[in-house]
């Protein structure tokens, strides 16, 4: 409906993880930075966590998309107990096929294919994702694989998680995994410059005529409602962007964020950072 109307070649706001789509802010820049070096320069763990809707899915496939030709990536996206042995889902992201065979089984196949890569000059990247889900037990598995060296070569893993995967890596049986961790970051939400910048950006990235369709007030409300969290900014903008077709508005100003906000609060599901009184709403953005 809003498309054609604002002139973008798709939606700018879809909470849908797009790696050709990430907006840096200042963490996400820093994390960027350390997972390329860690993963290409220094052999072991990478432990990446922030809060929900941080962006944290996003950053990880943008970083396997720049990885070079002789890195193999697999991916985890939900490493939960349920779906199978921990084990059996790491030689299933590198395409391996499982016998459903015992662990010390499934250690030799993947120490097989490490070596199989070694020799072709080539090195295995493991990506797990939702990793707050795992207990120390199942992170200990993952620990067996910096175990394995064959020509030089072992898996570089990067675990990502929310903040509950910092607090079970702090539990005394985790101690080996631990020191072999090489880098760790944490991504935060967008200050209030960033949202901006974050919003301009997703609009570009649409192909918008006006990358400030969104005011600076507009900007500073979806700020103060979303706390800078880029899938809330995401859920909010798409809500504004849906209201300002619908109502044949040209430009989407703070009164515009603020109605689609109180129908979210109103609605008493999504999460929003802020719940002002109206009275207040109206001082503050207004």
């Amino acid at each position: 409906m809003y498309q054609a109307r604002f002139g973008l070649k798709g939606k700018p706001f879809s909470i849908l993880p797009d790696p050709e789509c990430l907006f840096l802010g200042r963490s996400h820049h820093a994390a960027m930075v350390l997972l390329e070096h860690a993963a290409g320069e220094r052999p072991g763990f990478v432990v990446v966590t922030g809060g929900v809707g941080t962006g944290k899915t996003t950053l990880l496939r943008r970083v396997m998309l720049r990885q070079p030709r002789n890195v193999l990536a697999g991916f985890i996206a939900n490493p939960h107990p349920r779906f199978g042995s921990l084990l059996g889902r790491v030689l299933q992201a590198f395409g391996i096929e499982t016998l459903d065979v015992e662990p010390l089984q499934m250690i030799d196949q993947l120490e097989l294919f490490i070596g199989q890569l070694a020799d072709a000059g080539r090195r295995a990247l493991l990506v797990v994702d939702e990793a707050q889900v795992l207990g120390p037990e199942l992170l200990d598995e993952l620990r067996m694989l910096s175990n394995i060296v064959v020509n030089g070569q072992m898996p570089q893993v990067i675990l990502s998680g929310q903040a509950g995967l910092r607090d079970t890596l702090r539990c005394d049986e985790l101690q080996q995994l631990v020191q072999r961790v090489v880098a760790d970051c944490e991504l935060q939400p967008l200050g209030r410059d960033e949202t901006r910048k974050y919003i301009e950006y997703r609009l570009a990235h649409a192909g918008a005529r006006d990358i400030g369709l969104f005011d600076d007030e507009a900007c500073a409300v979806v700020y103060e409602y979303t706390g800078g969290v880029p899938r809330l900014i995401n859920i909010l903008c798409e809500d504004s962007l849906i209201f300002a077709g619908a109502t044949n508005a040209g430009r989407i100003d703070a009164s515009i964020v603020l109605e689609m906000a109180n129908e979210r609060v109103r609605g008493g599901v999504l999460p929003l950072a802020r719940e002002l009184a109206a009275g207040e709403r109206r001082a503050s953005f207004l």
